[in-house]
């Protein structure tokens, strides 16, 4: 006696590679956009999504992992660097 299985789609999305989800505590995420030259970095911090933008002079603003997944998908180059890099730049801008 044989069993015929049957696979059904649900309609869930196959898992999605998350840059935020493979930081480490001394790391941010550098995003840059080619056409404008804007520079911006994220981190998370107790789950929270945190975005710095040069635009804002790279103060924190609480984003939804949503919305920075889109906006990482969008950005032209993508890179991790350490904390130090973004403490860098915020103090150049005092």
């Amino acid at each position: 006696m044989s069993v015929d299985h049957q696979t059904t789609t649900t309609g869930e999305q196959p898992p999605r590679d998350d840059p935020l989800a493979r930081l480490s505590s001394d790391e941010v995420l550098k995003c840059r956009d080619p056409a404008t030259g804007y520079v911006w970095f994220y981190d998370v911090a107790d789950g929270v999504v945190r975005k710095y933008h040069c635009y804002h002079g790279y103060a924190p603003e609480l984003v939804s992992r949503t919305e920075a997944a889109e906006t990482i998908g969008r950005a032209g180059e993508v890179a991790t660097v350490g904390e130090q890099h973004l403490e860098m730049l915020r103090r150049a801008g005092e």
